[in-house]
């Protein structure tokens, strides 16, 4: 039921980036990449996105990646749990 492949942008930090609903955008760091589909609403702030993690095997194209391509492999400090969920992350128009 959750729709799937989706990057939830600010109108704000679309525009700045020429990016329009249902454009494909590439999300990168110096981990790595991956492109989604941008959905641009209010349900996110300026400078802020969201991404849903999405099942690898279910990836477009056989590329078997998700979100967690751009978080950190590293341990927290208490409980050695994962270090996902949050990391900074930059935004571009796929031509």
């Amino acid at each position: 039921m959750e729709e799937r492949d989706l990057l939830e942008i600010s109108q704000a930090d679309a525009a700045q980036r020429g990016i329009h609903e249902g454009d494909r955008v590439r999300i990168f760091n110096g981990r790595g990449s991956i492109e989604l589909t941008a959905r641009v609403d209010g349900k996110v702030q300026p400078g802020v996105v969201a991404a849903r993690l999405g099942w690898a095997k279910l990836t477009p194209n056989g590329q078997h990646i998700n979100v967690n391509v751009l978080t950190s492999e590293r341990l927290t400090d208490i409980g050695a749990g994962a270090t996902f969920y949050s990391c900074m992350v930059d935004v571009e128009r796929v031509s």
